[in-house]
């Protein structure tokens, strides 16, 4: 039998973190990450005598259902404008070429077999493209987001838990 966060199953929540500001995905679909690594060979005498491998960050993607206006306010620094009373209010985002895009966490907590649950957090993650949020006819609109990060963690829990409070 696997240990308790072995087999993590789907996933359940996504979060972004900019500063002390939190904002959940309000229906993650996926979160993936994939280590970068940086290697070089060393050959001498017509054959390799030496390998090296160093950890070089994280390549990242998430997905979510619909389209999380003020999450990807939070990861491209710009602002959501918000006008008129319910029931009509508008939300406006709108591009910009001249803001910078911050550093901002991510964290994913996928449920186990058991009572268990893991939790992935990036780290110091940064876009590297745009938004892709296709719109179809017949089907609800998934955005994706991709980017790399500077580091990350995985976090099992024996029991499940909930994401830290500032996350």
């Amino acid at each position: 039998m696997a240990g308790f966060g072995d087999q993590p199953m789907g996933i359940k929540q996504i979060k972004i973190k900019v500063g002390a500001v939190v904002k959940e995905l309000p229906a993650g679909i996926t979160l993936k990450f994939k280590e970068k690594v940086i290697s070089a060979r060393g050959r001498g005498g017509d054959r390799l005598v030496a390998l090296a491998s160093v950890p070089d960050g994280v390549e990242w993607e998430m997905g979510s259902l619909g389209v999380p206006l003020e999450a990807y306010a939070m990861m491209t620094g710009l602002t959501v404008d918000t006008t008129g009373t319910t029931p009509n209010q508008i939300k406006t985002l709108s591009s910009s070429d001249s803001n910078r895009y911050p550093y901002f966490d991510i964290y994913g907590k996928s449920l186990g077999v058991g009572a268990d649950d893991i939790h992935v957090h990036i780290i110091n993650a940064k876009l590297t493209e745009g938004m892709d949020a296709p719109y179809e006819d017949g089907k609800f609109t998934n955005s994706g987001f991709k980017g790399e990060a500077l580091d990350w963690e995985l976090v099992q829990n024996e029991t499940a838990a909930t994401l830290p409070a500032d996350a």
